[in-house]
């Protein structure tokens, strides 16, 4: 057998397992899509594939289903909570950078809301995101005690607050019109209420 023979299975199943991740990473990405738009109850498998443009069927194969799937979507935004939170800034920095991601990554707060809205919690989700909340908490807590953010504050407290108000400019569109007009350029109404809302938070 020639060398070219030998290395060809590897090849294949290289390039096999790059289009099971590709595939995998297309329904994640329609699926965060799909729920956040239309919440669990009311979203088909057949419309995330379809957005995925892969096969309905690949969704039981790789995720055991829209349950599965689901899970999966809300562990993608719970490691951007935990990715925005542990990037190196200060605390201003942190806040000013989360909400103007949430305004860019409009179908994580969304789904966020959803998943508030809706409300069907398992044992195995309530674990994980209670531990992802928790991590996060300990970092606010880490920047308190090195003087970022005020003494008085607690860490649980303010981080509900800023996932409350850092996620508002996403979830409430109909009051941001109301307040700020239909022609509000959104990038420069990010950084205005970040800002604000940064001076907020830190510590005085």
């Amino acid at each position: 057998m020639t060398a070219s023979a030998t290395g060809r299975p590897a090849l294949l199943s290289r390039a096999k397992q790059r289009d099971s991740e590709r595939s995998k990473a297309q329904l994640l990405s329609a699926a965060v899509e799909e729920f956040s738009a239309n919440g669990f109850a009311a979203t088909r498998v057949l419309d995330i594939a379809f957005r995925a443009g892969v096969n309905q069927q690949l969704i039981s194969y790789y995720f055991d289903g829209k349950r599965g799937l689901y899970r999966a979507a809300r562990r993608q935004w719970r490691t951007w909570l935990k990715r925005d939170a542990s990037e190196g800034s200060t605390f201003a920095q942190l806040i000013r950078r989360y909400v103007r991601s949430r305004a860019d990554l409009r179908s994580g707060a969304r789904l966020l809301a959803w998943e508030g809205l809706e409300e069907h919690p398992e044992p195995e989700d309530e674990g994980e995101l209670r531990a992802a909340l928790q991590e996060v908490a300990g970092q606010l807590q880490a920047r308190q005690q090195a003087g970022e953010i005020d003494a008085r504050t607690e860490p649980a407290v303010l981080l509900l607050i800023l996932l409350g108000a850092g996620n508002a400019l996403v979830v409430y569109p109909q009051i941001v019109r109301a307040l700020f007009g239909e022609q509000a350029d959104p990038a420069e109404l990010a950084e205005r209420y970040s800002t604000q809302l940064a001076t907020l938070l830190s510590a005085r």
